[in-house]
């Protein structure tokens, strides 16, 4: 019996943590394509403004157990937009 609650104690961890790095890692892609959307509207570029809609589905991302990484939200040719974004985010968050 000792053993159940010991194995779900640590799998309640495991789905916590992963929780809130899914959280985090949405977030980070939100705030890249904002931030992306601004830029092609201030500059006036003829590239094309990012749909939220681009983004996987939080439960799709939460469930996939083994992607703790935010690189895969988007499609890779997406992504590849908003990497100078997701740099300049992270370089102000540290």
């Amino acid at each position: 019996m000792l053993y159940i609650v010991i194995v779900l104690s640590i799998m309640a961890i495991i789905v916590d943590l992963k929780n809130k790095n899914t959280y985090k890692n949405q977030m980070i892609i939100i705030n890249a394509i904002h931030r992306h959307n601004i830029d092609v509207i201030e500059k006036g570029c003829s590239v094309s403004i990012i749909h939220y809609t681009c983004m996987k589905n939080y439960f799709y991302s939460f469930l996939n157990i083994f992607d703790w990484s935010y690189k895969n939200i988007v499609s890779p040719e997406i992504y590849e937009r908003l990497k100078p974004f997701i740099d300049e985010e992270n370089r102000n968050n540290e």
